[in-house]
C-alpha cells in the first residue's frame, strides 16, 4: 500500500495510519492478592523455562516462562470479563463478546526482551500458518513484582503503524507504557510493540520484572453470530441503499488488487472491497465514521485495512490498483481529485452517483460527468469500461495498459 502525505502551508506531515491506543488499570489486585501471587511466583521459579526466540543469528526475545498457574490465571480472567464491555467502549470497539483467553507468565531479569513484533502475527502473509495465533485481537499485560523494586528498564513501547510497500509496519512514533506494579495495560494485538531491556544488576529471580500476559480472540457479535465479510456483504446486497445494487460488480473489479475508497459514510462500498477481497484497502473519509467493525473484519481476512480521517483534497497517494471515488458529488470536488489522484490508479477508476448528479452536482453548479470528460480528453490512456445507470450511477474507467 502507500504512505500518505498531508501538506500543511509548507510542511509534509506523515500522516499516521493506526494511532496506537492503550488502557493501563492500576490496582488491579488486592494487596493480599498481590502478596499471594509474588509468593507463588517465588516458589515456582523451578519451572519456569526459557521463552528465548533465535532466528538465524538473530535473538528476538529472551524471558523465563511459566506455561501453568492456574489460580491466578483465572483470577486474571475473571477480573477481566468483568469489565470487559467497558474495555470495548475505551478502545472505539463494537459490542462483542470475547470467547476465549490465553494466559501465561513472564520473568524479565538482566538482559532480558522483547524485539518489535505483534500478537496476532497478521501482518505475516506467507509463513505464518497458526490460525490461533491470528484470530487474537486484544493483548493484556498485568505487571507485578516486589518493592522496593530491583530492576529498571523493561518498559512497554507501543508503535503506531503506518503502512508502506502494500504492508503495516511499525511507524517511527511510539509510546512508551512504564511497568507500573499492580497495573494492567490493554492494546489490540495487531498493535507492534517490544519489550525493552531489562537492567536488573543483583540477577537475583526474585527481583524480576514479572507479567502475567494473554491474549482474549475469536470475538463474536453479542447477537452470538460471528461477523464475517460473506455475510456482512450479502446482507448489504439485501438492504435497499444508494448502492447496494452495484455491490457486486465493485467486489469482482476488487478482488487481488490495492484499493483506495474515497468516501466512506455508513461503511457499505467498503464491504465490498473487503468480499472481493482485496489485496489491501485504505479508506478516506473528511469525517470520523464507524468503520471499527469492518477494521476487526478485515483484520480476521488477514487483509491489510486503514481508515484516514481527512479530505481528500488535502492527502496524496503512491499508486493503487484501484480507486473508488464517493465524495462530494460536484465538478470542483471530482475535478480537483482526478488532477491530484486520477492517474496514481494503475487499472481502475471507478465513480458513483454518475446518473443522479451526472450533469448537475449536489451544489447545483456542474455534475461529475463534465469532470471526468474533461479527464478523459485529457488522459487519453483511460476508457470507459463501464457505464450502469441503475441505482444512482456507476461509471467505470479502465486505463490502457
Amino acid at each position: 500500500m502507500w504512505d500518505l502525505i498531508v501538506n500543511l502551508t509548507q510542511y509534509r506531515i506523515l500522516l499516521m495510519l493506526s494511532a496506537a491506543r492503550c488502557i493501563q488499570i492500576d490496582n488491579w489486585l488486592t494487596l493480599e492478592e498481590h502478596a499471594r501471587l509474588l509468593h507463588y511466583v517465588f516458589e515456582q521459579e523451578a519451572k519456569f523455562v526459557p521463552s528465548d526466540m533465535i532466528d538465524g543469528e538473530v535473538e528476538h526475545r529472551k524471558s523465563l516462562l511459566l506455561l501453568s498457574f492456574p489460580e491466578f490465571s483465572d483470577l486474571i480472567e475473571t477480573r477481566i470479563q468483568k469489565i470487559f464491555p467497558d474495555l470495548l467502549v475505551q478502545l472505539g470497539l463494537p459490542s462483542l463478546q470475547l470467547s476465549r483467553f490465553e494466559t501465561q507468565l513472564n520473568a524479565h531479569n538482566d538482559g532480558n526482551f522483547f524485539k518489535p513484533h505483534t500478537d496476532n502475527a497478521i501482518y505475516d502473509r506467507g509463513t505464518y500458518k497458526d490460525k490461533a495465533v491470528k484470530s487474537r485481537l486484544l493483548t493484556y499485560v498485568y505487571y507485578f513484582y516486589q518493592e522496593p523494586k530491583a530492576f529498571s528498564g523493561g518498559n512497554l513501547r507501543l508503535y503506531d503503524s503506518t503502512i508502506r510497500d502494500h504492508d503495516y509496519v511499525a511507524a517511527d512514533s511510539f509510546q512508551t507504557v512504564e511497568p507500573r506494579n499492580n497495573s494492567i495495560v490493554f492494546f489490540l494485538s495487531r498493535y507492534f510493540h517490544e519489550v525493552l531491556p531489562v537492567s536488573c544488576p543483583s540477577q537475583a529471580f526474585t527481583d524480576s520484572r514479572f507479567t502475567i500476559n494473554g491474549w482474549i480472540r475469536c470475538f463474536r457479535s453479542a447477537g452470538g453470530h460471528s461477523t464475517t465479510i460473506s455475510n456482512k456483504f450479502a446482507s448489504l446486497c439485501q438492504t435497499p441503499s444508494d448502492i447496494n445494487e452495484h455491490l457486486p460488480v465493485l467486489r469482482d473489479l476488487s478482488k487481488g488488487l490495492d484499493c483506495v475508497e474515497f468516501g466512506v459514510r455508513g461503511v457499505v462500498s467498503t464491504w465490498a472491497m473487503l468480499a472481493a477481497p482485496c489485496k489491501s484497502l485504505i479508506s478516506v473519509d473528511i469525517n470520523p465514521c464507524p468503520i471499527e467493525e469492518a477494521k476487526i473484519a478485515a483484520t480476521n481476512a488477514n487483509i491489510p485495512f486503514e481508515f484516514i480521517c481527512a479530505s481528500t483534497l488535502d492527502i496524496q497517494i503512491n499508486p493503487c490498483d484501484l480507486l473508488f471515488i464517493d465524495t462530494l458529488h460536484t465538478y470542483a470536488q471530482l475535478k480537483h481529485e482526478l488532477l491530484v489522484h486520477g492517474n496514481q490508479a494503475t487499472q481502475y477508476l471507478v465513480f458513483h452517483d454518475t446518473i443522479t448528479f451526472g450533469m448537475a452536482g449536489e451544489d447545483g453548479g456542474l455534475g461529475l460527468m463534465p469532470a471526468i470528460e474533461e479527464f478523459i480528453a485529457a488522459n487519453p490512456h483511460w476508457k470507459v469500461h463501464a457505464h450502469y445507470t441503475n441505482n444512482n450511477g456507476l461509471l467505470i474507467l479502465r486505463r490502457d495498459r
